[in-house]
């Protein structure tokens, strides 16, 4: 196994969500099982094992789940200082303001912000400028 993504959002579990927390502790929980799994590889490496894709704004559960652009800016840090794979987001599409308060969208993120915000905030990490 070369990465592994983990899709970091519809909980579903019906509580409310602080979305860059839960995204640090499933990469933590998916470190855990890697190591198990490879108990050679170093946690360096078993980092760079773990990619993270996030859902912007307002997810198909609602608003419980809405990952903003503040979780972004704490997430691209935290995937840096960690050295992860890759972190990427669902669907391209969605990085909009056009439709504030509407969850589960195909067309935009469901929250007031800038368009292309999330992925100018990733851009650090995926332009290497963070690496």
């Amino acid at each position: 196994v070369d990465v592994v993504n983990l899709m970091t959002f519809d909980y579903y579990d019906g509580a409310t969500h602080d979305m860059a927390a839960d995204t640090r502790t499933a990469a933590e929980g998916l470190h855990g099982q890697l190591a198990a799994l490879y108990p050679h590889k170093s946690s360096a490496k078993l980092w760079s094992m773990i990619g993270v894709i996030e859902m912007p704004g307002i997810d198909d559960y609602g608003p419980e789940e809405t990952f903003t652009v503040d979780n972004a800016v704490a997430v691209e840090q935290w995937a840096a200082a960690k050295k992860i794979n890759t972190l990427s987001f669902w669907a391209l599409q969605r990085d909009n303001g056009g439709c504030p308060g509407t969850g589960g969208s195909d067309s935009c993120s469901g929250i007031a912000q800038d368009t292309w915000a999330f992925s100018h905030t990733f851009e650090k990490f995926t332009s290497g400028a963070r690496k």
